[in-house]
């Protein structure tokens, strides 16, 4: 599935706490599903991130350039 071990743990953890096997058996798909949505969103967010910062070292590099 793609999902980093420690997910898995937690995943079973939680899983078969709460629901014993069948916890653990619908845990691990979820946590997967929980696991992409959670990394898209940090991707995107870095991403818009460090256009943003590329924006501002370009803009002051224009003012600075236009003091000159």
């Amino acid at each position: 599935m793609g999902l980093p071990s420690i997910w898995v743990l937690v995943a079973v953890t939680i899983g078969g706490s709460a629901m014993g096997i069948v916890g653990m058996l619908i845990f691990i798909p979820l946590c997967s599903v929980l696991y992409s949505l959670l990394r898209d969103t940090v991707h995107k967010r870095l991403t818009n991130r460090a256009q943003l910062l590329r924006q501002a070292a370009e803009d002051s590099e224009t003012e600075a350039d236009g003091e000159e």
